[in-house]
């Protein structure tokens, strides 16, 4: 076993200097937490009274009871996005607006959300937002409009969010000792509460030096560093250098710089070689059947009900009509729809089916019926052309699948549930949020929510299977073999671009809480290279050094340069060194 960590042994103290206490402690997510905690108790034996919390989760237990009292809710992200969209459609239609309705996108959105929601955490309100805070003044007019209507209707609907839970959260009365590993990305209103809560009762293990410090806990002397032409052949070397060590999958973490790309090939070819993998992100929602059931509806509606996309999934098992009789085949339902002749079109699914059944011969009678109820049930409630909303498409789609999707393993009910929720979530503020528009618009809003559902998440690795995971919660836990795929400049490469509606000049005159987004991006690097230090063990570097899509070199990223120099001790070593050694190494 890898030797522990600085930041390991300096969160074993924190236990120890307070052995019969209560004590908590304070993670990013419940995942990292718990894979801290089992380091520890693996390093240096079980410690006591220990439980896990997030920041989120413990202000949620401490402000509990002002919560019922007050009958107030906390605001979920998804209902929060929904009334930040439905104020900027609204102020769409004063007179010279700002933005134009055909610039409501989901990203723009998405954009203007995020910015509120920097702006409450700093505990910033529209009255405290000047013109002159602003590069453009129509904008800051826009920007202070918006949050402006976003308290009028938090204070209405009675909805708490992180800056109002951060007034309503008490400290408890109970000695409790809360152990939070140093952060420097806590916004205003989570160091607010942590400090309300834990006041001086809060002990800050420090992690040690950054991974590329060549005094670090990183292993970079017996560090192995290759290339690959591709993906795929970068992810078959690791996959062969895995099988010809033999040792326990369950003492191997893999760590892609490139999430999904990465989790995807390690999938495909993991599933040919009938290894198993835990994936710490999970996969996109087309490695489950019903994913994809989801996928090919939502085209059979953008492609005007083709009715070849029906019968594809009838035929491939994502759907089935055998709720309405059971003694029906699938091929039969299969060729009953095909003798229809449809094309596409809705309209042309009810009125053929009227004029086959009451022409037609008398034994075809019945399975015609029964698609006709199916298909009256499907088409129900239409929208007209620009009527249209998220929440519509995401209950029609529900509703199929709730009826007729087949649910094949763990992962396609996980999906029935996530779609459960998320309809539940939606309606929950539909009466503040709605509004209508055209079908394009609304189904790239689907789309988007469809892209945040994951399947095969594993958070906690398991016994016996390799664990994938991202550079944001990798090297967490404490195995023996790590190997860092996807570590050229472009995965490596933290984001300086500025946030497009509150830009760094205007976040220096805002509010000295707001975090200007160059200062976040470096601040991401530290917290991400200080984290990965934490990795002692056997550890692998490669990268795919030809892009094959695009037909061009990669170089790789400067801190897998630094680890090279940490590892051959030449200081001055540059690019050109480290690709002549690679063959050698």
């Amino acid at each position: 076993m890898p030797m522990p960590s600085t930041f390991i042994r300096n969160l074993h103290e924190s236990f120890e200097a307070f052995p019969l206490s209560k004590k908590v402690l304070l993670a990013p997510r419940f995942a990292d937490g718990q894979q801290w905690l089992h380091q520890v108790c693996r390093d240096y034996g079980h410690v006591l009274n220990v439980e896990v919390q997030t920041i989120e989760s413990l202000a949620l237990r401490q402000s509990s009871l002002q919560l019922f009292q007050q009958k107030k809710t906390v605001i979920r992200s998804q209902q929060s996005f929904w009334i930040i969209q439905k104020i900027m459609l609204d102020l769409t239609k004063s007179e010279a607006p700002y933005l134009s309705q055909a610039k409501i996108t989901p990203g723009m959105v998405s954009c203007f959300h995020r910015s509120i929601e920097d702006l409450r955490q700093a505990f910033v309100h529209a009255k405290d937002l000047e013109l002159s805070h602003f590069v453009d003044h129509r904008k800051g007019v826009f920007v202070r409009e918006v949050l402006r209507r976003y308290e009028i209707i938090l204070e209405s609907y009675n909805f708490v969010d992180q800056m109002i839970q951060a007034d309503l959260v008490v400290a408890d009365q109970d000695g409790t000792i809360y152990i939070m590993p140093e952060n420097s990305l806590l916004t205003k209103s989570q160091q607010t509460i942590v400090n309300k809560i834990a006041g001086e009762r809060l002990v800050k293990p420090m992690h040690g030096l950054p991974l590329t410090a060549s005094e670090s806990d990183f292993p970079a002397e017996k560090v192995q560093i290759f290339h690959a032409t591709g993906t795929l052949a970068e992810i078959r070397e690791v996959m062969r250098r895995i099988l010809s060590q033999e040792v326990p999958l369950d003492r191997i973490e893999i760590i892609a710089s490139n999430y999904d790309p990465y989790a995807s090939a390690i999938q495909t070819l993991t599933s040919e070689l009938d290894i198993s993998c835990t994936f710490g992100n999970g996969l996109p929602i087309q490695y489950a059947r019903m994913g994809r059931t989801l996928l090919k509806l939502l085209h059979w509606l953008d492609n005007d009900f083709q009715v070849t996309d029906i019968i594809g999934l009838l035929r491939e098992g994502g759907l089935s009509f055998r709720n309405e009789d059971e003694s029906i085949g699938a091929s039969e339902w299969i060729r009953s729809i095909e003798a229809l002749h449809i094309g596409w079109g809705k309209e042309r699914y009810l009125e053929l089916l009227e004029s086959t059944i009451n022409k037609g011969a008398e034994e075809a009678k019945p399975i015609l019926v029964n698609l006709r109820k199916v298909f009256q049930g499907i088409f129900a409630k239409w929208p007209n052309d620009d009527a249209w909303s998220p929440t519509f498409i995401l209950s029609w789609l529900q509703k199929i699948i709730t009826k007729y999707g087949t649910i094949q393993n763990e992962d396609d009910a996980l999906i029935v549930k996530e779609m459960d929720e998320l309809v539940a979530s939606l309606t929950s503020v539909d009466a503040i949020t709605f509004s209508e528009m055209k079908k394009d618009v609304a189904l790239q809003y689907v789309e988007q929510f469809l892209a945040g559902i994951r399947v095969k998440v594993t958070p906690f690795p398991t016994p016996g299977a390799i664990n994938i995971s991202s550079l944001s919660n990798g090297g967490l836990t404490g195995r023996s073999f790590t190997y860092m795929v996807g570590m050229d400049e472009h995965n490596w490469s933290v984001s300086s671009r500025q946030d497009p509606v509150l830009l760094d000049e205007e976040r220096q005159n805002i509010s000295a809480n707001l975090t200007l987004t160059s200062e976040r991006g470096r601040q991401l690097k530290i917290d991400r290279l200080r984290k990965l230090a934490n990795i002692t063990g056997n550890v692998t570097l490669s990268y795919s050094s030809y892009q094959i899509t695009e037909g061009k070199q990669v170089s790789p990223a400067f801190e897998v340069l630094q680890i090279f120099r940490n590892k051959t001790f030449l200081s001055d070593a540059d690019y050109s060194v480290l690709g002549n050694a690679l063959a050698v190494l």
